[in-house]
């Protein structure tokens, strides 16, 4: 028999329906045309959704591509570092992608052979809900630390900020661009707070600065820097001939600066992150070491407010600081910490940065953090998966540069590869 309606149509045609749908607001308002269809259209793939959702781009997922990459990053990590054959393949696609900027990810994303990444409706839902719950908040504090809100301080280049640098940074994008490199290489980070025997593998020290490079573009990390030290920037993606120009490509900012200057990397500091952070750790516990778990060199460094070890990325000739300060034979003290403090602060992506996006702008306008029972119980797990380690499960290191070394850390380590590639601002390395 003929059939009379849409919905006489055998479910397994109805569910071809969403191929040939325009985008995500179409699919939408189809499933909410009755039950049937609602029923049917909730087996639609995942792809197929994330390809409604790029259409509808950047009219309901802004800033674009950011915001799809976003939803879908951690996913991409985990296809790329996939046991089986191909895994090194899948990792230089990775790499190829990167060099197209945040567009090329998402190009990636949308592969069919890229198994496992896509968004099913309760994503698109939790990552709505995510923009007013933590990516807008977390923008309002980056703000008063690298923007806007930050340069209004008073007398700012009078002691006004203790900080005080200058930075031109977009700071909607910059803030994207930090979760995204959680979301990106958390799982690598999680490695290492494994027992080396037991690490899987992940995205290395090479790729994540070719997602620093063109993911994070910035204007000192350019084709035509004239850096010596064996760092090299192809005329591709943002910093492509004509990209420029194009309305639609990614802006050129400053972002790899402001971000190390953020974080803490190198000649940076980051003292703002640190005390927002340091109130987290607070109410966690740590100050008062409510559990009787925290190491006392630990606890000295949270209340110090500034941690000077992180300088110690770069070598002594540099800064003084290689190997740590007084404390670093202190059992538990220096790398162990160390570890700890980026994979809290700087690879937690989306499940970390609510803690500090509470605070809504500069942290000492507010009281005390709120410290909810999950975060708190994940930052134990953290503390305990690091004490747990041996010293032999200590991540190795890289020198980067010909001059002065720089040390990058296998484990991520997000403000020294920052200022690896935005270094050409001081003659590089």
């Amino acid at each position: 028999m003929t059939p009379k309606t849409l919905l006489d149509l055998p479910d397994e045609l109805l569910l071809q329906l969403p191929l040939y749908i325009q985008n995500i607001e179409d699919f939408k308002n189809a499933s909410s045309a009755c039950r049937h269809l609602r029923n049917v259209f909730a087996d639609t793939l995942p792809k197929t959704i994330l390809r409604l959702a790029s259409r509808s781009a950047p009219t309901f997922f802004s800033p674009h591509p950011h915001f799809l990459v976003l939803a879908v990053a951690r996913q991409i990590a985990t296809w790329a570092v996939a046991s089986g054959a191909g895994t090194e393949r899948r990792v230089e696609r990775l790499v190829e992608a990167f060099r197209d900027g945040m567009k090329g990810i998402l190009s990636l994303a949308l592969h069919d052979d890229v198994e496992g990444v896509g968004l099913t409706m309760d994503d698109v839902r939790r990552m709505y809900e995510a923009r007013f719950t933590l990516i807008n908040p977390l923008n309002t504090t980056i703000d008063a630390m690298v923007g806007k809100q930050w340069y209004a301080q008073p007398n700012f280049w009078n002691g006004g900020a203790e900080d005080a640098f200058t930075l031109y940074a977009d700071v909607s994008s910059a803030t994207f661009q930090l979760l995204v490199y959680g979301e990106l290489f958390g799982s690598t980070m999680a490695s290492y707070l494994q027992p080396s025997d037991e690490r899987k593998p992940g995205l290395g020290i090479d790729t994540r600065i070719e997602f620093i490079k063109y993911c994070i573009p910035d204007m000192v990390c350019t084709p035509n820097t004239s850096r010596t030290d064996g760092f090299e920037v192809l005329p591709l993606g943002p910093y492509a001939e004509g990209a420029e120009g194009n309305p639609d490509g990614e802006k050129v900012e400053g972002n790899q600066t402001a971000l190390a200057h953020l974080v803490g990397g190198a000649m940076f500091e980051g003292v703002s992150w640190k005390r927002v952070w340091r109130r987290v750790l607070i109410a966690a516990g740590a100050e008062d070491n409510e559990d009787g778990k925290w190491p006392k060199s630990w606890i000295e460094r949270i209340q110090r407010t500034e941690f000077r070890n992180q300088r110690s990325t770069v070598e002594r000739e540099m800064t003084d600081l290689v190997g740590g300060d007084d404390d670093v034979g202190n059992e538990a003290s220096s790398w162990r910490f160390f570890l700890f403090w980026n994979a809290l602060t700087q690879a937690g992506g989306l499940q970390t940065m609510d803690m500090v996006a509470q605070f809504k702008g500069r942290e000492e306008n507010h009281d005390a953090a709120v410290m909810k029972p999950e975060w708190k119980a994940h930052i134990l797990r953290l503390r305990d998966q690091l004490l747990a380690l041996n010293d032999k499960d200590e991540p190795g290191f890289k020198e980067l540069g010909r001059r002065r070394k720089l040390k990058v850390s296998e484990a991520p380590n997000l403000g020294a590869e920052l200022y690896w590639c935005c270094a050409g601002m001081w003659s590089g390395l």
